[in-house]
């Protein structure tokens, strides 16, 4: 996993070590070369971009499944700001896809939500399942 990555995909200013410490990435590296899934998880990407998914059926939301959706400032398109996040997802033509049934915004945090605001996802995940067991 090429750490300039992890900087820039974190909300770290630049400084990855904001974030993780050397020993969070040497463990996770490790865990992909170990188990040989480093290829398998970036294909996940290529992939993405390669062979666009498309639907099965035509039910709608095509995405029957509840779904969260948690919006971190790291990741905001150019233009949008966390206050406006939600709102812009909701206007956008993806939204109708999923049977959202929370959507939430922070202003930090990154790619690596779990690690990098774990109390705020935690709090999405379970708002997303609760009443759902």
């Amino acid at each position: 996993m090429d750490p300039r990555r992890w900087a820039r995909w974190s909300d770290s200013n630049g400084n990855v070590e904001n974030v993780f410490s050397k020993n969070d990435i040497l463990t996770h590296a490790t865990i992909f070369w170990v188990n040989n899934a480093i290829e398998t998880s970036m294909r996940v990407y290529a992939n993405a971009n390669r062979y666009p998914w498309t639907s099965v059926h035509d039910r709608w939301p095509v995405i029957e499944a509840p779904t969260g959706i948690t919006f971190v400032g790291n990741e905001n398109p150019p233009g949008i700001t966390t206050e406006n996040r939600v709102r812009n997802f909701l206007d956008s033509d993806r939204a109708p896809w999923y049977n959202h049934v929370n959507i939430a915004a922070h202003s930090h945090g990154g790619h690596f939500i779990p690690w990098e605001i774990p109390d705020k996802w935690v709090e999405n995940f379970r708002r997303t399942f609760r009443g759902r067991r």
